[in-house]
């Protein structure tokens, strides 16, 4: 058993997870999470509860819940294909 995660030293943890590309440091990570949640937050608090995706339409991409998704069924991008990945022939 280990622990994985991020850490101010090497030393914390046996394996230090990478931080994502762009971060100099673990407290710059937390500053961005917390600038983002906090805008998330206040948000939430003026009633604005609109469905916004991080990296739309790749987001999305494997989502099974597109029957109760709140985006705007119509920015899905309709590919020519069945489930079975055969073109759909008019």
């Amino acid at each position: 058993m280990g622990l994985h995660g991020f850490a101010t030293k090497k030393e914390t943890l046996a394996k230090v997870a990478k931080l994502p590309n762009g971060v100099a440091s673990l407290e710059a990570q937390v500053e961005d999470w917390q600038r983002v949640l906090t805008k998330l937050a206040e948000e939430f608090y003026r009633g604005d509860t609109r469905v916004r995706p991080k990296n739309y339409p790749k987001t999305c991409e494997y989502c099974e819940q597109r029957l109760i998704c709140r985006l705007d069924a119509a920015e899905f991008e309709d590919d020519g294909e069945d489930e079975d990945g055969e073109a759909i022939s008019d």
